[in-house]
């Protein structure tokens, strides 16, 4: 994600959902897989053939808060997330995957202009600009883009002290 720009788009974040998709595992044991993407072909009211993105997951939980801050000398987007502790499930395996160390996400982005540019010696696309449509828990066996991506703060009306605690280790650890 390009620097120049991102605060122009940064906000498209509230309101928008953490997702996921958890699946039993091999072993019985129950994990997050991907973001599940397919493209499908539709048809609008005048005939025309378009593809849509749609992704199958399911909505956890809402984002209310983001910025941008530096943290050991390196900026990162910093969101606040409320989880819905309805889905059990789903917070078993965040608060599981955090005191293991192995919960990665992956942003979620629309992208409405990118260029190729040189990064860390790479030829990678820069995304100029677009917006959130989600960010997504990851499979143990799912790398994110970046090694840096993962939950850094989440927030919660309704959280129990067990998942506080786990948020609060995995916070300090990021340092």
């Amino acid at each position: 994600i390009g620097r120049d720009g991102i605060g122009d788009w940064l906000s498209t974040l509230k309101n928008k959902p953490l997702v996921g998709k958890i699946k039993m595992r091999y072993d019985g044991t129950y994990d997050f897989t991907s973001h599940n993407m397919s493209v499908i072909k539709k048809i609008d009211d005048g005939g025309n053939e378009y593809q849509e993105v749609v992704f199958d997951t399911n909505a956890f939980g809402t984002f209310f808060d983001v910025s941008i801050e530096v943290i050991n000398d390196l900026e990162y987007i910093v969101a606040s997330c409320e989880i819905w502790k309805r889905f059990s499930k789903a917070c078993e395996i965040i608060i599981n995957r955090i005191q293991e160390g192995t919960l990665n996400t992956s942003w979620e982005i629309a992208v409405e202009k990118s260029k190729q540019g040189i990064v860390d010696g790479l030829m990678t696309k820069i995304i100029e600009s677009g917006r959130f449509l989600g960010h997504c828990l990851l499979s143990k066996e799912v790398s994110p883009a970046y090694d840096s991506s993962g939950l850094f703060e989440i927030a919660s009306t309704d959280y129990d002290v067990e998942f506080a605690e786990a948020l609060s280790h995995d916070i300090l650890s990021q340092g």
